[in-house]
């Protein structure tokens, strides 16, 4: 909405909402643009009675700019709701030219708009751009696969370690096994002196009368 139609309507200026609107029809003869001050006035009841100046008329073919002129003066002398409406018909016949080059540029403002043109230097700073973001994830992709290595090294260090330290054990296995051999050995040696000693003092003394 306009401020200024805003403005005189709510002061009740009549007289510049006649001037207002009657050159409303040529800046835009759809209306659009106008609609909702046209809403407004009519809300605030600010439309004059109705009075029989031009007669209207329905034929198309009597709309020409001669008739247009006539119907506009009017609207000054008589700022009517009824004749406001006929006005906007009549304009969209008398104006049709300018209702389609309004309509085209709306639309085309309506579409988004191309996205700009790159300069080259913004073109080349692209590039580089995404040359380094290519170079850093290279330089990820190195670093991952070092570490993958770093960590098989500090596996295959600790196997290593642990199978030399296995390799190292079963030397002391085998001295506990030699000891407990030698303590059979001992025992057996033992037993057999034993037996031998019942044999030569023992028994004979048992045999004597």
């Amino acid at each position: 909405m306009h401020d200024g139609i805003k403005k005189s309507a709510d002061i009740g200026d009549i007289k510049r909402l006649k001037y207002t609107f009657v050159d409303s029809l040529d800046v835009d003869p759809t209306f659009e643009e106008y609609l909702d001050d046209y809403n407004y006035c009519a809300d605030k009841g600010l439309f004059e009675r109705h009075k029989d100046l031009t007669p209207f008329s329905d034929r198309k073919a009597d709309w020409n700019d001669d008739y247009w002129q006539k119907i506009k003066r009017d609207l000054l002398k008589n700022f009517s709701r009824e004749r406001l409406d006929h006005m906007r018909k009549v304009a969209l016949v008398v104006l049709a030219d300018k209702v389609e080059r309004l309509k085209r540029e709306r639309q085309q403002n309506r579409q988004p708009a191309p996205p700009p043109i790159k300069s080259k230097v913004q073109q080349e700073q692209e590039k580089l751009e995404a040359a380094k973001r290519q170079l850093e994830k290279e330089n990820a992709e190195v670093e991952r696969q070092q570490k993958l290595q770093q960590q098989e090294l500090d596996r295959q260090r600790q196997e290593n370690s642990k199978q030399k330290k296995e390799e190292a054990s079963p030397p002391k296995k085998s001295s506990g096994i030699a000891s407990k051999i030698l303590i059979g050995i001992v025992t057996v040696g033992a037993v057999v002196a034993l037996v031998a000693l019942v044999k030569e003092i023992i028994i004979p003394l048992l045999l004597e009368p």
